[in-house]
């Protein structure tokens, strides 16, 4: 039997193996393509601060990651409401198509990976997820 980090790691490589192919036809990093879709499924008031807290990378990571998303023209960066302290980061038209594709990916890839469940299984397994991300966010509240 698989331990549990075991499955995680095996989800994780069934997803990079579903992503691959979109990294290398727009020649992103995964950690580039992750961040794209970050802010295509929150478009509203998505900072770098909010992306490292959310995506549990470090800050030089995410730095790295929209400068050469920025150089790529595919993230802006704004000011809202004449406060100057916070940048927001939003996607470009050209980020779109990316982001367009890597939503049918994901789709796909969840599709794929709950294939052989009923609906019934489907929604006691994101009840089960739910549950989990709600203890994982108190563990690293009381840390």
């Amino acid at each position: 039997m698989m331990t549990f980090m075991e499955q995680i790691d095996s989800l994780i490589t069934a997803y990079q193996k579903f992503t691959s192919p979109l990294c290398k036809k727009y020649g992103l990093k995964p950690r580039e393509l992750d961040i794209l879709l970050y802010l295509h499924y929150h478009p509203n008031n998505a900072t770098a601060t909010e992306i490292v807290k959310k995506q549990s990378l470090s800050k030089s990571q995410v730095s790295e990651s929209l400068r050469a998303l920025d150089s790529r023209g595919l993230v802006a960066r704004e000011f809202k409401d004449n406060n100057r302290k916070t940048i927001y980061l939003k996607l470009t038209d050209s980020a779109k198509i990316i982001t367009a594709e890597g939503d049918a990916t994901i789709n796909s890839f969840v599709r794929t990976m709950l294939s052989d469940f009923s609906d019934e299984e489907v929604a006691t397994f994101f009840s089960f997820l739910t549950r989990l991300r709600k203890s994982v966010a108190a563990y690293i509240k009381r840390t």
